[in-house]
């Protein structure tokens, strides 16, 4: 799912909301979660519960919009962001890396510009699924994450986290195994009560040993309540 925040106030917002509804419903079958405020402080809310955020379109004319756009940027660093700017200000104000804004529109906004930016949105986000195929978005303390799924070994559950370990690298963060194994693919299955294994990545099943072999000779374990499931690997 991708997740959309619009920050605009009054009848304009109300406007975008309902232009980026529509152009989600006509050009994508993806699931999109699209969510307006209309005050910094139901973004303070809103961010204090929800970090992970994938396209943010954010009305900065007011005094203390600025601080608020590059805290949702450094805890979101590969998000679209679409800025929406007074003619009247400095561009010195948006214009900078702590921001690195994709887009930017002018107030007052018309809904033929807005829905044109929203058409180079979705499509950016289309050719990123084409590419990758499957995709899981996870939020680390390096930010915001988005993995292949079929470059994924196994998952591992250990010290309250989940890690989605990769040939050369891991990423760690919070989530369990068992709400995990609800979003994944049927090709993931459980081998332990802290692993979940990507079955395209199986080379060998020894079931008397209790191990997985993994490509590139990694190895995770397999308990006794999974071996049915995963015997038709060996």
């Amino acid at each position: 799912m991708i997740t959309m925040l619009t920050y605009n106030a009054g009848e304009e917002g109300k406007q975008l909301y309902e232009e980026t509804r529509n152009q989600v419903a006509y050009l994508t079958e993806d699931k999109w979660n699209i969510v307006l405020l209309q005050t910094l402080q139901e973004v303070d809310a809103y961010l204090n519960k929800n970090k992970l955020l994938d396209v943010i379109c954010f009305d900065v004319k007011q005094e203390d919009a600025i601080e608020r756009i590059e805290r949702i940027r450094e805890e979101n660093k590969k998000a679209y962001i679409i800025l929406i700017a007074s003619p009247k200000m400095s561009p010195i104000k948006y214009i900078k890396p702590s921001i690195m804004a994709a887009s930017l529109i002018f107030h007052p906004v018309k809904l033929e510009e807005y829905r044109k930016v929203m058409q180079s949105v979705v499509k950016q986000f289309q050719n990123e699924k084409a590419d990758d195929g499957e995709l899981m978005i996870i939020e680390t303390s390096d930010g915001k994450q988005r993995i292949p799924l079929q470059n994924v070994m196994y998952f591992e559950a250990k010290i309250k986290k989940v890690y989605a370990c990769l040939e050369a690298e891991e990423y760690g963060y919070y989530d369990s195994l068992e709400h995990l194994m609800i979003d994944l693919p049927e090709y993931f299955k459980r081998c332990h009560r802290g692993y979940i294994v990507n079955t395209k990545m199986i080379q060998r099943v020894a079931l008397s040993e209790g191990v997985i072999y993994l490509q590139q000779g990694v190895q995770v374990p397999l308990s006794r309540s999974y071996k049915a499931e995963l015997k038709e690997y060996k």
